[in-house]
């Protein structure tokens, strides 16, 4: 069998102990609680965030209304866990409702609790949920020892909508790669200088008319053989000098 050196050994475990640290862990959120009605001094809503699971807080179960308790976060955070310790061992917090909701009041997570009777701590993991306040409501008394809520600060997101001050020019360094889609509009100037590469294949759309300016002067360099098909129209002027070879055959028109 292979012996593990001992420096490499201790370097594993080094690793092993410290690289779960290294990972971002949910922490408790530290929020402000309140509920429907005191009733009592003793049992006041800040009691079930005061980290001691020998103390309780309850609601005062008004008949006419609707009990709840909740907890408030001064803005948005990611929930992740919320653990709440339930007073007694009878069926508090039975049908009771679970919410998450945001700053604009929008319920971003829900759970009805069914029968808890006996039941002395309810957990919820893995949330992945977003919100500014923890609430529980019930049409009875809510009996809690405390309540943990466990996340962090929210990621930021893309927005929705384009930004309402643009930038004024363009960025300083050019892309590192061409764009996948053409711009929608043309530039409104074209490119003062032609391409240093020429394009592999003809336009698809050529001109339909000749160019407004015609080149000005006829090609520097004469053609290396005759033309296949003579002009239509004479010489405006005749050759001032004689042929210097005379011609094979008479002309057909003499003078």
């Amino acid at each position: 069998m292979r012996k593990v050196p001992v420096m490499r050994l201790y370097l594993i475990v080094l690793a092993a102990l410290l690289i779960p640290r290294c990972i971002a862990q949910p922490i408790r959120l530290e929020g402000t609680a309140s509920k429907s009605c005191d009733d009592d001094s003793q049992t006041t809503a800040v009691i079930a965030i005061d980290k001691d699971f020998d103390t309780w807080s309850f609601t005062c179960n008004d008949p006419n209304e609707i009990d709840w308790w909740k907890v408030e976060f001064d803005t948005n955070k990611r929930i992740d866990r919320i653990v709440i310790a339930k007073y007694g061992f009878g069926s508090g917090l039975s049908n009771s409702i679970v919410q998450n909701l945001d700053t604009n009041g929008v319920v971003t997570y829900e759970k009805i609790l069914g029968d808890m009777t006996n039941i002395k701590v309810i957990k919820f993991d893995s949330l992945n949920s977003v919100g500014s306040t923890v609430l529980i409501t019930d049409d009875e008394n809510i009996p809690l020892r405390e309540e943990e809520v466990y996340g962090g600060n929210q990621k930021p997101s893309p927005s929705d909508d384009p930004s309402a001050d643009p930038s004024s020019g363009p960025s300083a360094l050019p892309s590192l790669s061409p764009s996948s889609t053409p711009s929608v509009i043309p530039s409104a100037s074209p490119s003062s200088q032609s391409s240093s590469i020429p394009s592999r294949s003809p336009s698809s759309n050529p001109s339909r008319d000749p160019s407004a300016d015609p080149s000005l002067s006829p090609r520097a360099l004469p053609s290396l053989s005759p033309s296949s098909t003579p002009s239509g129209i004479p010489s405006a002027s005749p050759s001032s000098q004689s042929l210097s070879t005379p011609s094979r055959s008479p002309s057909s028109n003499p003078f």
